[in-house]
């Protein structure tokens, strides 16, 4: 899993990695509730245990089978996140109090969405499901008249069963994007009740490398709302999902086929 970081202030981020169960006990038992084995604290005051995300996440062993939890403290990160496939159960977390280059989490009663913005491979994961997130796009960064690229999901089977689904969120910035293109042939994405502002483009989505082969990919949009989400002229190779696949993608089972969710430490 790979994060590219440049934050002004700090936010809040709860990333568990899908991992086989096997036999570890990887949570401790506090009566009622698991929680972690092991936390951290990043500060770049000093006062933590790492200053910087990636220090604290090099401290977990290689295959490590227990749950770490990696709280970060408010302030400023602007590094290259790395988390590699054979350190799981890591969960990072943290809260903020302003807007950041990259936010993800609970600031009020009133904002409790992630925000990102970024030129270009802000998060990159296989599957992730993203729930009121706010999607800044900044056309400035770009140049004039061209568009950019909100996703680029990279499924390679049918078989394969991730994917990315934004539920409820506000694509809004400057510019001109499509919603996604696909970084592999089967590529899936859902934008489901999300708010989409008229940057963005009419056609929706871009086989990029993989025209001709469209009938592999599944781009959808249902129940959306604003400007830009006038289907009217996206391509004709969108897919039109039947309702139980929509409710299925947009619950959490989506993320949680074989369970791992129960594992989580709270």
């Amino acid at each position: 899993m790979l994060l590219h970081w440049c934050c002004i202030v700090c936010f809040f981020l709860l990333v568990g990695l899908r991992v086989e169960v096997a036999n570890a006990k990887i949570y401790r038992k506090v009566g009622q509730k698991n929680l972690p084995y092991r936390s951290i604290v990043v500060d770049p005051s000093g006062r933590g245990n790492f200053s910087t995300i990636q220090s604290a996440i090099d401290s977990v062993p290689s295959n490590n089978k227990y749950w770490v939890s990696i709280k970060v403290m408010a302030g400023t990160y602007r590094e290259k996140v790395k988390i590699p496939d054979d350190k799981p159960y890591i969960i990072l977390k943290g809260e903020a109090k302003r807007r950041t280059v990259v936010e993800w989490g609970d600031h009020d009663n009133t904002s409790q969405s992630p925000t990102f913005t970024s030129m270009a491979d802000n998060i990159f994961v296989k599957s992730m499901s993203f729930r009121r997130c706010s999607i800044s796009v900044i056309g400035g960064a770009l140049d004039p008249g061209l568009p950019g690229f909100i996703t680029a999901q990279g499924r390679t089977s049918p078989d394969d069963e991730n994917g990315f689904v934004f539920k409820d969120c506000n694509v809004f910035g400057n510019g001109t994007t499509y919603l996604g293109r696909p970084w592999r042939s089967y590529a899936r994405v859902l934008f489901y009740q999300t708010n989409m502002s008229n940057i963005v483009q009419p056609s929706g989505w871009n086989a990029w490398n993989f025209a001709g082969h469209e009938g592999n990919i599944t781009f959808a949009e249902y129940g959306n709302f604003g400007t830009g989400s006038d289907t009217s002229k996206r391509v004709n190779w969108t897919k039109k999902l039947d309702l139980e696949t929509i409710e299925n993608m947009t619950s959490t089972k989506f993320v949680d086929s074989d369970g791992w969710l129960q594992n989580l430490p709270f």
